[in-house]
């Protein structure tokens, strides 16, 4: 099977993986023995680790976060409506932050998957959409582009202040 990603957890102490029939896997970096092992009915889109005890996955319509070492679903969220971008899940500030697409990103609490604010960043949606999302570690600043089309090919990169609802 192809391994589709690979990574390696904040503190080097986990590496997991994920193939292209749906297996995911985290190892213990330093010992090699395997501590999870989880076949999805689904092909995950991508896997994050969310802390240094949980892993997330996503699909193309649901995130689930799962214990590492137990091996059991901790929570899991379903995206009405739209797709999940590829590589639009973010952790921080005990968060789980995702773009739906729509100019919106939605934050969850990372302890039980509750949304916790649904956050509207491009209102005018002609031929725009929030791109490259990513979130600081202090979980109250989210940078984009916007996939605005003009004719010379230029994006424009916002930082939102989530405290105060400005770009």
């Amino acid at each position: 099977n192809t391994i589709k990603k690979i990574l390696l957890n904040s503190t080097g102490e986990y590496l997991a993986a994920y193939d292209s029939i749906g297996n995911i896997y985290v190892w213990n970096a330093l010992s090699h023995d395997a501590i999870f092992k989880y076949q999805c009915d689904i092909i995950p889109e991508t896997i994050a680790f969310m802390d240094k005890d949980s892993i997330i996955v996503t699909f193309e319509h649901r995130i689930e976060v799962y214990n590492i070492q137990s091996g059991k679903l901790m929570w899991g969220y379903d995206v009405p409506d739209e797709l999940l971008r590829e590589d639009s899940v973010y952790c921080a500030a005990n968060c789980v932050y995702f773009n739906v697409g729509s100019g919106q990103v939605v934050r969850l609490s990372a302890k039980d998957g509750s949304v916790k604010d649904t956050f509207t960043l491009i209102d005018d949606l002609f031929l725009k959409d929030v791109e490259l999302l990513t979130v600081s570690a202090d979980g109250k600043k989210l940078a984009y582009a916007d996939s605005q089309f003009n004719y010379n090919g230029d994006s424009l990169i916002h930082i939102y202040d989530i405290e105060t609802g400005k770009d």
